[in-house]
Order: structure tokens, then sequence, then C-alpha cells
């Protein structure tokens, strides 16, 4: 038997021995900062996402997020403002991911965001915000509109705005889940376009308008079989009788034929509504 010292002395030389068998430590941090390094070089070249995160105490959660979202969109710039009621400050997280090269972080507090421009366009006004749930709202709606101002400015293209307990996900398309036939660009051959349409959820119907050659024909579905994810812009759908319809994107339609200024001298109607003789009203 041996004793608890003598025991303890052979432990401490089966762990030498077994350590002199592995790569020295300084060489491993050594590999890990070459890589760290070789892939923020990489990084520079990719666009990536962008997020706003306005946290409250959410350093539990807020490591494993930004880890996800680095992977699956991927995200590459980052802006968190605290709210003054958290006991904790992401910091040391943000400083772990900016010391990487990988992301672009930045940390704001209220005077980055909390500020109108006075009258003269001169000087910066602070917004005063009360401690409840109005000002929680007014302080969230100044975030955002700086947070994206911001990253316009830096030409971001695609901006975020989340909380720290939602994660976004998407289809993965492999064998077993081929990509999906919807949304598509334009009608498919032999299926007519439907424009202006609503969808009347309580009758399982859609209402629009053909456009023929002759005029534009108002028409009523028969109620859908359709899965209801194709109800949407550039989806196709097939009511009971057999019939199928694509659903034109309208709002994309119209974003293409808008005009920046009214040709002269054509007036310009505000406030536009359709009246039950489907006339348009408005003001000039």
């Amino acid at each position: 038997f041996f004793s608890g010292s003598v025991l303890y002395l052979l432990l401490v030389v089966v762990l030498v021995n077994h350590l002199s068998l592995l790569p020295s430590l300084n060489n491993i941090h050594i590999s890990i900062d070459k890589t760290l390094h070789e892939l923020a070089a990489d990084n520079k070249h990719k666009e990536g996402a962008s997020a706003c995160l306005l946290v409250n105490d959410e350093n539990p959660r807020l490591p494993e997020w930004i880890a996800y979202h680095y992977h699956t969109l991927p995200l590459r710039s980052l802006t968190v403002a605290v709210d003054p009621l958290s006991r904790s400050s992401p910091l040391g997280i943000l400083r772990r991911w900016n010391d990487t090269g990988l992301m672009e972080m930045q940390l704001w507090n209220d005077d980055d965001y909390l500020y109108g421009i006075a009258a003269n366009g001169a000087e910066k006004k602070r917004i005063e915000v009360t401690p409840d749930v109005h000002g929680h709202r007014m302080r969230q709606n100044h975030f955002i509109n700086k947070c994206m101002l911001d990253f316009k400015r830096r030409n971001k293209q695609w901006v975020l705005l989340i909380d720290v307990d939602e994660y976004i996900t998407f289809n993965r398309i492999d064998d077993n889940n081929q990509e999906p036939d919807f949304p598509v660009e334009k009608a498919p051959d032999g299926i007519p376009t439907l424009m202006d349409w609503t969808w009347d959820s309580s009758e399982g119907v859609i209402e629009g308008w053909i456009d023929t050659l002759s005029s534009p024909t108002k028409v009523a579905t028969g109620s859908l079989v359709s899965m209801p994810m194709q109800i949407q812009p550039g989806g196709v759908v097939t009511d009971s009788t057999g019939d199928s319809y694509y659903l034109r994107d309208d709002r994309a339609v119209r974003d293409l034929d808008a005009l920046d200024q009214p040709p002269e001298p054509m007036p310009i109607l505000k406030y536009v509504m359709a009246d039950s003789d489907d006339k348009l009203c408005g003001e000039i």
C-alpha cells in the first residue's frame, strides 16, 4: 500500500510524462492565432450581414447568439446598445470578437443615438427618455434608426433587427429537401397572372385581377387546395375547381414602375383610397 504523499508523487510523474508527448501550449496558441489572422484577411472580402441589438443583461445568451449567426448568415458587423437598467455590460464579449478581426463590433451608449439635431442644424440635442414602457419603445426606435443610418453610411446591404432570444433559420436544400418551386419571378406557361390580389383567410379564397389583352377582369378563386406557404407574392395557387393562378408581386412591380417626380404638369394625388365603386379618391 502507498501512503498519500507517495501516491500523489506517482500521479505527478505520470502526468508530466504524458504532457511531454503533447505539443507545447505556445505552439498551439501560435497556430490558432495564425488561423484567425488568415480568416480575418479572407473576411475582408466578404460583405456578410449586419445587425442592431438593444440588450439588457443578455450576457449569458450573447456569445452563442453571435457565434451562431456568424456561421449561419454570415454575420460580419454588429452594433450593440445597452439598456441603462442592465446590470452587466457585453464589452468583454464584444472585445473578444473584435480581437479576432473576424467581425466589426460597436458598443453604443445613450450619447451615440439618443439625440436630435437642433433647428439650426449645428448642434445635437439630447433626447430624454422616461424609465417606463413608453420610454423603452422610444429608446428602441431611436437606436434602430441611428443604427440603420450608420450601416447605410458604411455601405452595408443587409441589416438584421432582432433580439438575442431570436435566431434566423433557413431551409437547407439537399437531396431530401429540394429547392421549392416558388416564389418565381414570372407566371409559368399557361397560368394566368393575378394582380392586385387579396387573400381572404376566413373564406379561403383569393380575389384579384387578371390582365387580359382587352381589359382587366376581376376574378375570385374557388376554395384553395394549395399549401399555405404558396399564398405569397410569386407563388402559384390552385383552387378546388383545378384552376391555377400566379400571384404577382405587386409591390415589386410598383417599385419598378415608380417615378421619382411626376411628369409635368401632372398633379400629385395624396391619401389615395378606393371607394365602393372602385374609384380612386384622394387629395391634390
